[in-house]
């Protein structure tokens, strides 16, 4: 290598680092200006990014979901006592309804995904872009050229000042040009098309529905028909039940009645509440999807019509429908609880508000702790394993107190949350300076730091009783106590959160 090339080589390296400075600098001035003048939860791109246009429009309120499948056939026979020599034509008819509701909601959502909105100026806006992005890459490559000149020296805060400067007026015209590409999306034509794609498809969904309801109750005797509104009312628990999204909305209390409670005899002497459960929140559910038709139709006009108060309102509305079935479901599990007796009755209860209420139960140290010390090699002794015992019980009483006192706090919150998320999907569409302010209550503090009280004083109480050398191998005695915003994260029952509660 030449002494030339030596020498040269650093004056090369130096302008190519200053050339990555500077337009580091230019990208972080100008987008820097723009994202302050935006709302973080809107994309930049409503229309050209790929992640944008695949986001829900209108909330899933079940619009593609089937009604009736083919793996409930044994349920339908069974419920409804059909002779089995009927199971393959039951069989046909599900198949058939399955295959034809398949073929509806794809060509529905393929309608749904094709559908824009009328951005009929955005050609011209980002042809402005185009400008400014060259009149940006015109101020670099000066920039860069003066430095290469010696014009700063190594003074680069001066070098930062001229940039800023320079690029000042443009960072104006980027911020405006984003604002009128967002302005430039007329959403009004895309709900309308919307709209009537949802009546068309929701006319021959109602249509698949109801032909295999007529097709179904063929196939019963006079003796049988009293059973068919309770095979409905399974039927909505099987398909609807799980896409609750409040905290107790999802929770199947046949289904956890089978899994928690072993005695034959305790469940047979919950059958007769669990059978009115089933009927009451069939009903609910049917009555609910109804409404949620009605629902859909308020979303499309809200953003037909260009109203986020509208939108709102109708996220409100769908709030208490969903606490109709939540309430439901609780007052049922107290009436199921009642049946089972004083020895079953309260740990069923238990279990079943630790889906509700996690942050009361499963993420509360106490009850794990003390588990865990029961079950823990070596055993403890009897005076220890009955001093432990009770313990537990009377955590589990005052945890169940403190969940019904403090759950209209947690229900709030709840509720909250749900027109939260309902509210991000209008930040696509609505320009943010229309959108209401967000409303949120937060649960009781007070409530909040109770609980943290009373689990370090029961935990302090299981250390005395079992010992500091067996309770520092305890998973709760390493974990700090909830914090307030854990409190609130668990709901139980909602949406993607299977297994827990629902």
């Amino acid at each position: 290598m030449s002494r030339r090339e030596n020498i040269s080589r650093p004056h090369q390296q130096k302008a190519t680092s200053v050339l990555v400075v500077v337009s580091l600098l230019l990208f972080g001035l100008s987008w820097q200006a723009v994202a302050q003048n935006r709302r973080p939860q809107r994309p930049q791109h409503p229309i050209d990014s790929h992640r944008s246009a695949n986001r829900a429009r209108v909330p899933e309120l079940g619009q593609t979901r089937p009604l009736y499948q083919i793996g409930d056939l044994n349920k339908w026979i069974e419920t409804l006592e059909i002779d089995v020599a009927n199971k393959p034509v039951i069989e046909i008819i599900l198949t058939h309804y399955q295959d034809q509701h398949r073929e509806g909601a794809e060509r529905y959502r393929l309608i749904l995904s094709n559908l824009r909105p009328d951005s009929s100026g955005s050609d011209e806006i980002e042809a402005q872009k185009v400008a400014a992005r060259d009149q940006l890459k015109s101020i670099r490559e000066d920039i860069t050229q003066r430095y290469r000149n010696g014009e700063w020296g190594d003074d680069h805060a001066k070098m930062r000042e001229v940039l800023s400067e320079a690029t000042k007026a443009i960072q104006g015209q980027v911020i405006a040009l984003e604002k009128a590409k967002s302005d430039a999306m007329n959403w009004s034509g895309y709900f309308a098309e919307y709209g009537e794609a949802y009546e068309t498809w929701n006319a021959r969904r109602h249509e698949l529905n109801l032909e295999v309801e007529t097709q179904l109750q063929a196939f019963l005797e006079a003796n049988q028909r009293p059973h068919w509104q309770m095979a409905l009312a399974e039927n909505w628990i099987r398909r609807e039940l799980p896409h609750g999204e409040l905290g107790g909305e999802s929770i199947d209390l046949e289904q956890l009645l089978r899994a928690r409670v072993l005695d034959e005899d305790a469940r047979l002497r919950a059958a007769d509440a669990i059978a009115r459960w089933k009927q009451t929140v069939g009903m609910l559910l049917a009555e609910q999807s109804s409404s949620f038709d009605e629902l859909l139709r308020s979303y499309i006009a809200a953003g037909t019509s260009g109203s986020p108060t509208a939108w709102l309102e109708a996220a409100k509305r769908e709030a208490i429908y969903r606490q109709l079935i939540r309430d439901a479901n609780l007052n049922a599990l107290l009436e199921v609880c009642e049946a089972l007796g004083p020895e079953e009755g309260p740990r069923f209860q238990e279990a079943v508000l630790s889906q509700v209420y996690p942050t009361v139960f499963a993420r509360g140290r106490v009850l794990r702790g003390i588990d865990e010390a029961l079950a823990a090699s070596p055993a403890l002794d009897a005076e220890k394993l009955a001093s432990v015992r009770e313990l537990r019980n009377d955590a589990a009483s005052w945890m169940l107190e403190y969940a019904y006192r403090s759950q209209e706090g947690f229900q709030i919150e709840d509720v909250n949350r749900l027109i939260s998320k309902r509210r991000r999907i209008a930040e696509q569409f609505f320009p943010a300076e229309d959108m209401p302010p967000q409303e949120w209550t937060a649960a009781n503090k007070t409530n909040r730091e109770e609980l943290l009280a009373w689990e370090e004083g029961m935990m302090e109480t299981l250390r005395s009783i079992i010992g500091d050398a067996r309770y520092s191998r305890l998973s709760g005695s390493r974990t700090a106590p909830a914090q307030d915003g854990d409190a609130s994260r668990g709901r139980g029952g909602g949406r993607n959160r299977r297994g827990r509660g629902r």
